[in-house]
């Protein structure tokens, strides 16, 4: 899965969905991965309102995909991609030990959902949890590569 996000309503960054476009690249022309096994979300002006724009929705239902996907057997190896806004909260609980909660942050992040519910940035919680299913089911060589900020936690 290789997510990149450039579009941002607030704060737009420029070159992550180039840089999601290099690692296709990489991927395909020189590991020889094929193009039908790798999902690109990008968000971009160009790609903005598609079926795989990278919103909160779309970003959650491909990564739980990967558990669920039969041409992905237990123990090959998944890489997640990420470029994009990081963000960093402080937790609502004063028992959290890392005395931040940090999101990667959607296309459609701060913006009202269907349901006028705000949509919210995908936490460290959220992703941990997300990537523990993943490897149930698919085993534990998983690769996450983030390049945004406040990163550091999503080990968690």
């Amino acid at each position: 899965v290789i997510i990149g996000i450039d579009d941002y309503e607030s704060y737009p960054l420029f070159g992550c969905v180039l840089d999601a476009r290099l690692i296709e690249k990489f991927f395909t022309e020189k590991l020889g991965v094929p193009p039908n096994r790798i999902k690109l979300l990008l968000g971009s002006k160009e790609s903005f309102g598609d079926a795989m724009t990278p919103s909160h929705a779309n970003i959650v239902h491909t990564l739980l995909g990967l558990a669920t996907n039969h041409d992905i057997e237990f123990g090959d190896n998944i890489v997640i991609y990420f470029a994009g806004h990081g963000c960093c909260y402080h937790p609502s609980r004063e028992d959290d030990p890392y005395g931040c909660v940090e999101t990667l942050c959607p296309i459609d992040r701060d913006t009202i959902d269907a349901n006028h519910k705000h949509v919210p940035d995908i936490s460290d919680w959220e992703f941990s949890s997300i990537i523990s299913l993943i490897a149930k089911a698919k085993g534990h060589r998983i690769t996450v590569i983030l390049d945004c900020c406040h990163a550091g936690g999503i080990n968690r």
